[in-house]
């Protein structure tokens, strides 16, 4: 019985770090891929993962040098959005499996988004906030295909009453 204890216990402490490095190791892809993004934009944004912050950092090339995005742990320091999550839901944004802006509305009457969005130090979601939201949740995580949405119902014509 000592044994088994002993071997859940290390297993708890190794798996909670591997948790981590596989977060790091999934946002230093997106920031891999997003540098490639013709349509990146300099910003900063953050990402918070079952209470775990990340930040991510994007600055366009310039003629000294070419573009950059990096990925730090913690939380932002400046006026931005954080995109909040759990792992699953980070999961399947990783993989496009679902969009950032249809998680952002992926829920059912009784429980929260699955995504939501925080705005952290001051950041204000006027034009050119909102405009940054949409560019990034739109070019750092993987699009996929676009969600099928249900097809409308057909309007029942109302009964003439006598």
């Amino acid at each position: 019985m000592l044994i088994a204890l002993r071997v859940i216990l290390l297993a708890l402490f190794v798996a909670a770090p591997l948790g981590q490095q596989d977060t790091r190791a999934a946002l230093e892809r997106l920031a891999d891929r997003y540098q490639q993004d013709p349509q990146l934009i300099p910003v900063t944004f953050g990402v918070r993962i079952d209470g775990s912050d990340w930040t991510v950092t994007a600055t366009p090339a310039d003629a000294a040098e070419g573009a950059r995005v990096t990925v730090t742990r913690g939380a932002p320091d400046v006026p931005t959005f954080v995109y909040v999550t759990d792992r699953a839901t980070f999961a399947r944004l990783v993989s496009g499996g679902v969009h950032a802006l249809t998680a952002l509305s992926w829920t059912d009457s009784r429980e929260p988004a699955r995504l939501h969005l925080q705005a952290v130090n001051g950041w204000d979601m006027g034009a050119d906030g909102r405009a940054a939201f949409l560019s990034v949740s739109s070019h750092f995580f993987p699009t996929g295909l676009p969600e099928p949405l249900a097809p409308p119902q057909p309007l029942v014509p109302a009964r003439e009453s006598a």
